[in-house]
């Protein structure tokens, strides 16, 4: 039995990702039915519920800060960008919300507040001359505004709202009257810009927008307009160093024009990109970086999302389940794995490892990350709504389960209203459940990794990456994937002799958290060398050997890369296979892994520099206080030191900190901190001496919280924290530029901690 809504083309056995040819029919496959009511459950509830939740708390709580990009009236990051983070959280909360059954106020106030901060000429932001075509200012309105514009088209799939209504399309007037202007070939070379805000990036995101737009309308005009900016934007198709979320966005509009077209305009031309991203572009961990290059050394959550989107769609658009592999890998392992504790995404730093005289950039994923919270927390909450919608579909009359969430789902089939659900019970078990006086037809999606699928203990007929059923009636069946440890190589499927490799089992990338690694036991950018014998995980666990470089033995566990510990974590591995005596013996003489101690999680910003040291060992260094990176380390004894070495030559200087130890959150203004002056040369590491730090302590002034002079709104990853800025009081001239903070920061019990060190 085929279904008739997919055309399925090539049968995947291995590969997690899309690898080789990827062929695209000369039929369009019918677009998948999504259900008309859709329930989170399960892990996807459980992450979903923390990225809203993260959406519901300062600053994005503040309607006042989230309109700011279009109302102009409070001094944040990326105002200029206008309709980007108002917009996203429009679409965010409309499209989560609903799947968690929770109602959000913010989502009628914002789409009630938009029409009046809309400008004369229908577009949102800074008044503009459009005879003067300025990148600096009139690239991130465009972006802006096609991220407004694209949300309220979605809102207005779901609600029926003429003022919002009036302003999509006075947008969408305005985006056909630019056309003179920015609707230039040599735009893409005299204006320039590839990264966020060129002219390549921007322009071109107002695609998906107007797409939707004409979707909702049925006014042509707009989706003639998308396509013209798409047919444009072509013109650039490099993918050198490009901005991976902006290159995406476009794509997504494009593949929405191309929804059940008989002859696809852009889609033959968006498979063969995703083709040349997964073949050299991809991370180890499913993911791609914030540049399109596997040297960058960050992603971007906002990327991660729309390379799932954009695989969906096209599996959508070409029946190819290989693509569903794709998104499945990167929902799977770099999206849950780069999760922030707060619920939100945004960027993880990553590294090379070095393996013989080659390093293999992604190998490692730094104790590093920095929340979007403008941008990716939004996009990525909106993605793992979609996830559960994507769970469970409708085509042609058939059920199509896709594994890619779990979800309870209602299915219009003909006349019927069918109830699925699809909940995971362990890596390589689901339960699925059917609601229906019916029998009704039933495919389910055999992924590339598990190559075959029993249910009810019954191994089924797999054909072009499907089993085909049928469900008689109210029945549960018990639905099992292979479990067993398999090497795959860096980046595709191949094991390559010399080259370093990556451990899945039931399409979960497993790593080595760096927590596990002894002092010195190996090189800070080296490959692990291991002895694995596992055939299975226990418990999401696989043992190991680690091998030291002065041939040590250490015994160590491999987490999957979407539970790892907080700090640093390998994904690539010299793996040697060995029988599980062999393991026991050496595990039996090996060293113990090193005491983790409690999780220590700093964020700390100034307007000069700060060097933040803990225990007399250095955390990091930095002259960003923007954006907030948060660092994360351990510690153990039952009180910590914690030194900040700071400059500044501002005229009003400020230092601001948040430290979390355990459950409890330590903030620069709480009065637990001393200043003492120094100079450049001096070691912080002297600050472990009390004694020595308070002899020449001076007092320390409060010079406000998130919203003060200079700083105002722009960090606002402290917002909600009680974090103050601070600097030492001083009078007369010359003044002190260099200070020492210290704070002692007490040490729960490790296993009163214990919650704090994983991520899930």
């Amino acid at each position: 039995m085929r279904c008739p809504g997919l055309v399925a083309l090539a049968v995947s056995t291995l590969s997690p990702v899309c690898t080789g040819q990827l062929p695209v029919p000369d039929r369009h496959a019918v677009e998948p039915e999504h259900p008309q009511r859709v329930t989170a459950l399960g892990e996807t509830r459980v992450r979903l519920t923390e990225a809203l939740d993260r959406l519901c708390s300062p600053p994005l709580s503040d309607l006042d800060f989230v309109l700011a990009d279009v109302e102009l009236d409070l001094t944040r990051r990326f105002t200029e960008y206008s309709g980007d983070i108002s917009g996203r959280m429009l679409g965010a909360l409309q499209s989560a919300s609903p799947i968690l059954g929770r109602e959000v106020g913010m989502v009628e106030r914002l789409a009630a507040a938009f029409p009046g901060a809309q400008r004369a000429d229908g577009h949102f932001g800074c008044e503009q001359d459009l005879d003067d075509v300025n990148q600096r200012r009139d690239m991130p309105i465009l972006w802006g505004n096609g991220r407004l514009l694209l949300a309220m088209a979605e809102r207005l799939r779901d609600v029926d709202d003429p003022e919002l209504l009036a302003a999509a399309m006075k947008l969408g007037e305005y985006v056909i009257s630019t056309r003179e202007y920015y609707g230039r070939p040599e735009n893409f070379e005299r204006v320039g810009g590839h990264f966020a805000s060129g002219f390549t990036t921007c322009y071109p995101s107002l695609v998906d927008g107007m797409a939707a737009l004409g979707e909702v309308t049925g006014d042509r005009r707009f989706s003639e307009e998308a396509r013209f900016i798409a047919r444009l934007s072509l013109l650039d198709d490099s993918l050198d160093k490009r901005h991976s979320h902006g290159r995406l966005t476009a794509f997504r509009g494009m593949l929405d024009l191309d929804r059940g077209r008989v002859r696809p305009e852009f889609v033959p031309v968006v498979a063969a990109t995703v083709r040349r991203i997964t073949d050299d572009l991809v991370l180890p961990s499913g993911g791609i970086t914030e540049q399109f290059d596997r040297d960058d050394p960050r992603d971007e959550g906002c990327s991660e999302g729309d390379w799932i989107r954009v695989n969906v769609l096209l599996w959508q658009a070409t029946g190819d389940v290989r693509f569903l592999d794709t998104a499945e890998h990167a929902i799977r392992n770099h999206l849950a794995g780069t999760q922030q504790r707060n619920g939100g995404f945004g960027h993880c730093y990553w590294g090379k490892l070095a393996h013989g005289d080659d390093a293999y950039a992604g190998a490692r994923i730094r104790s590093a990350a920095s929340e979007s919270y403008w941008c990716c927390s939004m996009h990525c909450t909106q993605v793992l709504a979609d996830v559960a919608r994507w769970s469970i579909l409708g085509a042609g009359g058939e059920i199509v389960v896709t594994w890619l969430g779990e979800a309870k789902s209602e299915l219009r089939i003909g006349d019927r209203t069918v109830t699925v659900t699809a909940r995971r019970e362990g890596p390589s078990v689901w339960q699925l459940s059917f609601d229906s006086a019916d029998s009704d037809r039933v495919r389910l999606r055999v992924p590339g990794w598990a190559g075959r699928i029993e249910v009810d203990g019954r191994t089924c007929e797999v054909e072009d990456g499907w089993a085909e059923l049928v469900a008689d009636g109210a029945v549960t069946w018990r639905v099992e994937f292979p479990d067993v440890v398999e090497l795959r190589g860096p980046y595709g499927d191949a094991v390559v002799p010399g080259q370093p490799v990556r451990v899945f089992a039931a399409g979960e990338l497993y790593c080595l958290p760096e927590s596990e690694l002894a002092a010195g036991s190996i090189g800070p950018d080296d490959v692990p060398r291991v002895l694995l014998a596992a055939t299975r995980p226990e418990r999401r666990t696989i043992p190991v050997v680690l091998v030291a470089g002065d041939r040590r033995f250490q015994r160590a566990t491999l987490v999957p890369l979407s539970t790892r510990p907080w700090g640093g974590s390998r994904l690539l591995l010299d793996v040697q296979r060995v029988d599980a005596r062999e393991l026991g013996a050496r595990a039996a003489v090996a060293l113990a892994p090193p005491v983790r101690g409690v999780p220590v999680e700093l964020t700390v910003g100034c307007d000069g520099r700060v060097e933040a040291w803990l225990n007399g060992r250095e955390v990091t260094r930095t002259g960003q206080w923007v954006e907030t990176p948060t660092f994360q380390t351990f510690s153990d004894g039952p009180t910590s030191v914690l030194a900040l070495k700071v400059f500044s030559d501002r005229p009003r200087p400020g230092v601001i900190a948040m430290v979390r130890v355990g459950g409890r959150l330590h903030v620069t203004g709480a009065g637990d901190w001393t200043a003492i002056p120094c100079d450049p040369t001096v070691d912080p590491r002297w600050l472990v001496d009390a004694g020595a730090a308070l002899a020449n302590a001076v007092p320390i002034a409060d010079l406000g919280g998130f919203g003060a002079d200079p700083w105002k709104h722009m960090s606002a990853g402290y917002a909600g924290s009680g974090a103050r800025w601070v600097w030492p009081e001083q009078r007369g001239e010359p003044r002190q530029r260099w200070w020492l903070l210290r704070c002692e920061l007490p040490i729960p019990p490790v296993s009163e901690a214990q919650g704090d060190d994983r991520r899930r």
